[in-house]
């Protein structure tokens, strides 16, 4: 979910020795340290749900009959070469965008034909938390704004059940980030190259 501590999971993923896309999205006022995100994925996703009659703050359920229309194929083959353009072959790499979330399954289809085996790591933040930030950046409501936290982690969490995957909160990789990611290695058969950092 935005606003829930996934740019600050993402570097710290990185700097454990897994690949971030080579074309990032500059930090801004919104989150100066970066984003560890790229904005062809962003775009991607933005035009997916365009197409699908929605929105990165549509808090309704995607259009589950989006996944047999026709311009799905194309939509995976798009996906493809921007993973290719973005990471190369060379592995293991991650993968930001809340918007994921809602999107799972798209990813997951284009994971199964590159022959990529996902590992899924959801975090959350305190929803007040979330919601008191979005209203700053995006002047939502906190109602808005708990329905928008409800659907990303109910949608994350229902695809993601049958994939290797962890749980964090933000509050747990701010007090004791080496703690945490000792236990998402754990949970999820990921290996830190570089945990000792």
């Amino acid at each position: 979910m935005h606003r829930s501590g996934t740019s600050a999971l993402t570097r710290v993923i990185n700097l454990l020795g897994f690949s971030l896309p080579r074309h990032l999205i500059p930090p801004s006022q919104y989150n100066v340290k970066g984003f560890w995100e790229t904005q062809s994925v962003v775009d991607f996703h933005d035009r997916v749900l365009t197409s699908a009659g929605s929105y990165w703050h549509d808090w309704s359920r995607f259009n589950p009959d989006w996944y047999s229309a026709p311009l799905l194929t194309a939509h995976l083959e798009e996906l493809k070469a921007i993973l290719l353009a973005e990471f190369g072959t060379a592995g293991p790499i991650v993968v930001k965008d809340p918007r994921i979330c809602r999107l799972l399954p798209l990813w997951l289809n284009v994971f199964d034909a590159l022959q990529i085996a996902p590992t899924v790591i959801v975090p959350f933040r305190n929803p007040l938390e979330v919601a008191r930030s979005l209203h700053q950046r995006d002047g939502f409501t906190e109602g808005k704004s708990f329905l928008l936290w409800l659907r990303h982690v109910l949608d994350a969490e229902q695809a993601s059940r049958h994939l290797p995957r962890a749980f964090c909160s933000y509050e747990e990789l701010l007090l004791d980030w080496r703690r945490l990611m000792d236990r998402i290695g754990r949970q999820a058969s990921l290996v830190w190259s570089r945990l000792s950092v």
